[in-house]
């Protein structure tokens, strides 16, 4: 006779709770008091589940995304710190040269801004 399965919707819940933190899987199945070894059992006959467990995962990063890309507008540091980062062939390994050309634009930037006081400053293209 098979032991009963702990795959229940409760079980499911605290799986998803965890993963929507961006837990790992060992973390995830302390919360849902599982072991590991049940976990990747389930995920062979569940699919669909574990991938929107995977799913989950990305929600802290997603979350941290729209934070950074909300913020840019109300920091022109953190936007060329941003573009430095993602367009690194057009903003990224400034030479001594582009550090003057980059600092304009960042001027430029907070200038535009109607009242860049406001504004936290942090020279971070200097460093």
């Amino acid at each position: 006779m098979a032991r009963p399965t702990k795959l229940d919707s409760l079980t499911v819940h605290k799986l998803e709770e965890a993963f929507v933190l961006g837990a790992s899987v060992n973390e995830a199945c302390f919360n849902a008091n599982i072991s590991k070894q049940t976990y990747y059992n389930w995920k062979d006959d569940n699919p669909e589940l574990f991938d929107r467990f995977e799913q989950l995962r990305q929600a802290p990063i997603l979350k941290a995304r729209k934070c950074v890309v909300n913020a840019l507008e109300k920091n022109p540091t953190l936007a060329m710190r941003y573009l430095e980062r993602k367009l690194k062939s057009e903003f990224g390994n400034v030479t001594t040269d582009d550090k003057t050309d980059k600092n304009e634009i960042l001027e430029m930037i907070m200038t535009s801004f109607q009242n860049p006081n406001q504004l936290e400053y942090v020279d971070t293209l200097s460093a």
